[in-house]
């Protein structure tokens, strides 16, 4: 069986959240309108450069690439990306495509993604990954629309995977049996990562 290989494209790394785990630090930035619309449409080319019978899978990541509303120039420019995209599944050339996202945001043009995956009846080829964390990410706002975000998706029947980061806070919380955390081991594909040191 042929092995699945993945192509990632990062557009921004526009983020306010401020997670004690960050990995942007210094490099997180707010990207301006007119440079997102650039980055898309460059996306948008690349995506005719890659060689899909090595490649079988795409994953867009930022920062967060929901964190901000989009502009109507930035939202048509970002259609085009996700409809030559469906293109491509249709196509079978890609064969799972993955959006990172933290779920802490409140954008209606992910929902409109969300949404024309399902009218294209290609929802199972799309997964959205984000991350959890019994201490350190969220706020108690931030928490309350991650858990309202990951409920919409599980109503739209839309696979979710959920990344943590193993520490001692965690291992406690699962030792523990926290209830939420011990949930959502058992109702999605969900990995422990180990920290490495800088």
């Amino acid at each position: 069986m042929k092995k699945s290989k993945i192509v990632q494209i990062e557009l921004w790394l526009d983020c306010p959240y401020n997670c004690t785990f960050c990995c942007l630090g210094d490099y997180k930035n707010k990207t301006n309108s007119d440079t997102k619309i650039q980055t898309v449409q460059k996306a948008i080319d690349i995506l005719d450069t890659i060689d899909w019978s090595t490649y079988s899978e795409l994953a867009l990541i930022g920062g967060e690439l929901f964190a901000f509303p989009f502009s109507d120039t930035l939202s048509h420019v970002f259609d085009t990306f996700i409809q030559k995209i469906i293109l491509f599944i249709k196509q079978q050339k890609i064969k799972r495509f993955y959006i990172m996202t933290s779920l802490m945001m409140q954008n209606e043009y992910f929902w409109h993604i969300i949404d024309t995956f399902i009218q294209e009846d290609i929802q199972d080829y799309l997964m959205i990954n984000t991350s959890y964390d019994t201490k350190y990410r969220f706020n108690d706002s931030t928490k309350q629309i991650w858990i309202h975000n990951l409920q919409k998706l599980d109503n739209k029947q839309i696979q979710v995977h959920i990344e943590t980061i193993l520490t001692d806070f965690f291992l406690d919380s699962y030792m523990n049996k926290n209830a939420e955390l011990h949930s959502l081991m058992q109702n999605y594909s969900f990995d422990i990562l180990r920290p490495t040191r800088p």
